[in-house]
């Protein structure tokens, strides 16, 4: 996603959807999965990007908070 975003100057939601939404409707389960919605699966990451290395901050599965690394 970064990649996208600082090498080829795709917008960052764009980018995110490339890697999020658009997988899910292709293989028809963006009903449940894909972006964040009430009622939809809840598995992702918080990603803070510095110095052009991304760092994982947060990481929630299943809605539920799993790990939590300050900066």
């Amino acid at each position: 996603i970064f990649k996208l975003n600082n090498e080829y100057g795709i917008p960052l939601p764009y980018a995110v959807n490339f890697a999020t939404l658009n997988p899910a409707k292709a293989v028809n389960i963006s009903d449940n999965y894909g972006s964040i919605a009430v009622g939809k699966k809840a598995d992702f990451i918080i990603v803070h990007y510095s110095n052009s290395i991304p760092k994982v901050t947060k990481v929630i599965v299943s809605g539920k908070l799993k790990l939590d690394m300050f900066i």
